[in-house]
């Protein structure tokens, strides 16, 4: 069994919590953005970076080390990858320089946005997801970047959204793009971290959510002076 975390944001609560769920899976594989938004971002690496198989770049890893222009990112997003860039430690700098773009395995393509464009394309409907199926050529591809999980099937039904805990059996001789969602800034009205369990011999996958404290999150935000509008959407999983 395989878990497939994404977003992270510097949420060490969130992460603290996915860990625990986890237990003791065999493999972790990351789909980036470890930092931005969030308060914690030396905290989050350092308990998360040795227990990774695979490990990818995001958009937020970029910009925080100055890879990426950040007048693309929104003025929120901008003030805490500006935040956060004043306070990683040069040894998590170089680890966030060292992070692939892509990874795969003998069943599986990892990108942080698509496929087609690994950091910052957005996969949040089913046109975006078929132009994308050409650009990769493993059964599946795991994306992370909208912080909503969902798959997105090349076969009807095209889309699905799971219950958390609900089993889904994939076709390993048809396509789909799977989003794990994002453990320290979920999107799709729901608080609670999202991460997936993905099991390669079965091929299926589980959406797991676990609840963490993000009022402790919130309030060392509102310390450090991170913007309000990041602060307030944690509560709401928006």
């Amino acid at each position: 069994m395989i878990a497939i975390i994404s977003d992270i944001h510097s949420n060490l609560a969130g992460l603290k919590a996915v860990l625990k769920d986890i237990g003791k899976t065999e493999k972790i594989w990351c789909l980036g953005d470890f930092v931005g938004y969030g308060p914690n971002p030396n905290e989050v690496l350092e308990l998360i970076k040795d227990k990774l198989t695979f490990k990818l770049s995001g958009n937020h890893d970029l910009g925080c080390i100055g890879q990426m222009d950040l007048n693309s990112f929104t003025s929120s997003a901008k003030a805490a990858c500006e935040y956060t860039a004043k306070i990683l430690t040069e040894e998590n700098k170089k680890y966030l320089e060292s992070l692939e773009l892509l990874e795969t395995d003998d069943k599986s393509t990892l990108v942080h946005g698509s496929p087609r464009e690994p950091v910052w394309e957005y996969i949040l409907n089913e046109d975006i997801a078929f132009q994308n199926f050409s650009f990769f050529e493993s059964p599946i591809c795991f994306v992370g970047h909208t912080h909503l999980p969902v798959i997105f099937k090349k076969s009807k039904p095209h889309t699905l959204v799971s219950k958390p805990g609900e089993e889904i059996k994939l076709d390993i001789n048809d396509k789909a793009i799977v989003n794990p969602g994002s453990v320290g800034q979920p999107r799709d009205g729901n608080p609670q971290s999202s991460y997936i369990l993905f099991n390669e011999k079965k091929f299926t996958v589980i959406f797991k959510r676990v609840p963490y404290d993000v009022k402790s999150t919130q309030e060392i935000m509102k310390k450090d002076k991170l913007p309000e509008s990041l602060i307030e959407r944690l509560g709401h999983g928006l």
